[in-house]
């Protein structure tokens, strides 16, 4: 049993890792350098400043042109530097600049989208646009809009691949103290799977995505992927080393569907972060 808890903490260590990585918050960057927060129409769907749509998780043409500049400089996040690089162009050509469309609280890769106010300066004028300024980040709610999803939801995800390891292992070896391990691992995946799920629903309502296209894809794989989770807890209760061979061909079956479920998910968040 000793091993067994020796395993589990490296296995939780091993989620808390890649917790660590969970991307910065993109929008008070924006908000820091434009105000953004005070636009209603870009703080109203923030994520349509980068992406085609709160549907499609493409990048638009502001969001290619940020992005291929991130790679340029070596970046994984987007700061004041990388933006006012961009102020001049006009990446969605419709003659406004896109530092004018930002402060005009227009969306500077939809064409279609013009700024409010002050007609804004065409991208033809002589006099170059006036360079933005980082401004002081505003103060952040106890509960940002993402509600911590973008960190919650690498816990099941390394519980879960790292108890089906463990298990298996157990299970090929004879070994008690890996299929011990193998179950306490998968335990807390069900349960920190719970956890994601709250907090997606959560971003959900805080930034007022719409349930439909990929956003619903990805919340109903999460959906079938904590159910398959949690069925193969019940299946495990008092049992481990001690499954029939028909309930652990169940148990299995079960397990390769959660991964590919899994897998899924994970695919569609990133989607929905990097853009396809």
């Amino acid at each position: 049993m000793k091993n067994a808890k020796s395993i589990l903490v490296v296995a939780i260590l091993g989620g808390l890792t890649a917790a660590v990585f969970a991307l910065p918050d993109y929008f008070d960057v924006l908000s820091a350098t434009y105000n953004v927060s005070g636009s209603p129409k870009l703080s109203e769907t923030p994520c349509s400043i980068c992406h085609v749509s709160e549907e499609d998780f493409g990048y638009n043409p502001f969001g290619k042109a940020l992005h291929g500049k991130m790679q340029e400089a070596g970046k994984s996040s987007i700061d004041a530097e990388l933006l006012a690089m961009l102020e001049s162009e006009d990446s969605d050509g419709d003659g406004i600049a896109n530092v004018d469309e930002l402060k005009g609280d227009s969306f500077p890769g939809d064409p279609a989208s013009k700024p409010s106010g002050e007609a804004a300066a065409s991208t033809d004028s002589s006099a170059a646009p006036p360079a933005s300024t980082p401004g002081e980040a505003p103060a952040k709610p106890l509960v940002p809009k993402h509600a911590y999803h973008g960190a919650f939801v690498h816990f099941p995800l390394a519980l879960f691949l790292a108890g089906l390891l463990f298990d298996t292992w157990g299970f090929v070896r004879k070994n008690r103290d890996f299929l011990m391990a193998g179950w306490y691992n998968l335990v807390l995946a069900a349960v920190t799977a719970i956890v994601g799920l709250a907090s997606g629903f959560a971003a959900m309502i805080l930034t007022r995505l719409p349930a439909k296209g990929i956003i619903l894809e990805h919340m109903l794989f999460a959906i079938g992927t904590t159910i398959a989770m949690w069925i193969m807890v019940s299946l495990r209760v008092h049992k481990h080393d001690q499954m029939s061979p028909g309930t652990r061909v169940l148990y299995y079956t079960l397990a390769a569907g959660a991964t590919v479920m899994l897998s899924w998910v994970g695919h569609l968040g990133g989607i929905m972060v990097y853009g396809e």
